[in-house]
């Protein structure tokens, strides 16, 4: 009887009152609600984090159609492990609409090794953006105003898990570079082919990119069958854990409106039920906390200044399966030329599935080749020696003979 006294008793002042907040009124409605937030708060510290009941109460009672001031910058993640098709699909929408939208990528420079996520230099980057972008405004406002709308395009780098980057970019340090972006969408690529290695342990990342609340679109870029039951248990483990996500099935590169339309969704990521999803679930996104990378994968770049041969590339990229330590090695990237042409090629080499991709580059081809290496327990030295194989071997030059070495016969 007490606690209905105190119910109706708290209904009665509201109504006395005349104005009540949302907060007020989520209390009337949801008389449990302090007793949920606090335990909460207290599941949360146990796991490292600590939630506050100010953001937990505004995520909770948000109503559904509240309106939200429109921000100046898009910013749409595509993720996924090495290999899974990720940049592919990010040069494919860059090139949909260049006339309608100013496109800025930011993806991971080729020679610049990132084992660890660089949390700070990517949140300085989205407020140079930020500046640049304002700056423009103001100069646009006098004069002729552009039509051009700015969206960010962020691939995550290497194997770095995909909430580490939504986590910097929501909890960026500078509340000005927060009022300007809208995170709006996020796509993981999966390779179901690509997902474990022989012993049956899977690539980092695999199943937490695909997590409900963060992954609004999982696009399936297996580009044949899929045999092995353990592939096909991480296809059905990832539809059953996120069955409110967009499966997109683009294994030939091709993509329908539809699909576009998803993939670049202004409002997927920020709708109500993902918002409450990412609360519930991942509670210690609300605050801008240091997380360490989860990447167990390391990478090793070599640059080199001569041409390979392309016969000898193939072959021993085939036979990387049946040696060891190369065994350790699951993907391939490199900038290099090659002995039958002069042109600059782009290369990209998936071991689980065999995938090789060679294609040229626009690019004026430089002197300098470079060729990154992921795989775990990389040896370097033998990385080396691998990669002189897939050259034609340097003739040894032949020591001059003089009239001492010639025998007497």
């Amino acid at each position: 009887f007490k606690e209905m006294y105190d119910r109706l008793s708290f209904h009665y002042r509201l109504i006395a009152s005349g104005s009540t907040s949302v907060v007020q009124r989520a209390h009337d409605a949801l008389p449990q609600l302090d007793r949920f937030v606090g335990h909460l708060e207290a599941s949360t510290c146990l796991q490292g984090h600590r939630v506050s009941s100010d953001n937990a109460l505004s995520a909770l009672i948000q109503q559904a159609g509240q309106s939200q001031s429109a921000k100046l910058i898009t910013v749409t993640i595509i993720a996924g492990m090495l290999g899974s098709g990720k940049h592919q699909l990010s040069e494919r929408l860059v090139n949909l609409d260049k006339e309608g939208t100013r496109w800025i990528v930011l993806r991971q420079p080729l020679d610049t090794s990132c084992d660890d996520f660089d949390q700070e230099g990517l949140q300085s980057f989205l407020s140079s953006i930020v500046d640049k972008t304002q700056r423009r405004k103001l100069s646009s406002s006098s004069g002729t105003p552009s039509s051009k709308r700015t969206r960010i395009l962020i691939v995550t780098p290497g194997v770095t898990s995909v909430k580490d980057v939504v986590q910097a970019v929501i909890g960026h340090p500078s509340k000005s570079a927060r009022d300007c972006l809208t995170l709006a969408a996020v796509t993981s690529c999966v390779d179901l082919n690509n997902c474990s290695t022989e012993e049956g342990k899977y690539f980092p990342n695999v199943l937490s990119d695909c997590l409900p609340g963060l992954a609004n679109n999982i696009v399936w870029t297996t580009s044949n069958d899929v045999d092995m039951p353990s592939h096909i248990y991480v296809g059905q483990l990832i539809r059953a854990g996120n069955p409110s996500a967009t499966f997109i099935r683009a294994p030939s590169k091709a993509l329908t409106d539809e699909n576009l339309q998803a993939i670049l969704s202004e409002t997927a990521f920020s709708d109500l039920s993902n918002e409450r999803l990412r609360l519930l679930l991942h509670p210690d996104m609300l605050e801008s906390l240091p997380r360490p990378s989860s990447a167990k994968f390391q990478s090793v770049c070599v640059k080199f200044y001569l041409p390979l041969e392309r016969k000898r590339l193939v072959l021993q990229l085939s036979a990387l399966k049946s040696k060891s330590p190369a065994s350790r090695v699951y993907y391939i990237r490199a900038k290099l030329t090659l002995t039958d042409s002069s042109l600059l090629y782009d290369l990209e080499f998936v071991r689980q599935s065999n995938s090789l991709t060679i294609s040229h580059r626009e690019d004026a081809p430089s002197a300098e080749n470079v060729i990154v290496f992921w795989g775990v327990a990389l040896e370097e030295d033998w990385l080396k020696t691998w990669l002189k194989q897939c050259r034609k071997p340097i003739p040894e030059r032949k020591e001059r003979k003089t009239k001492a070495d010639r025998s007497e016969e």
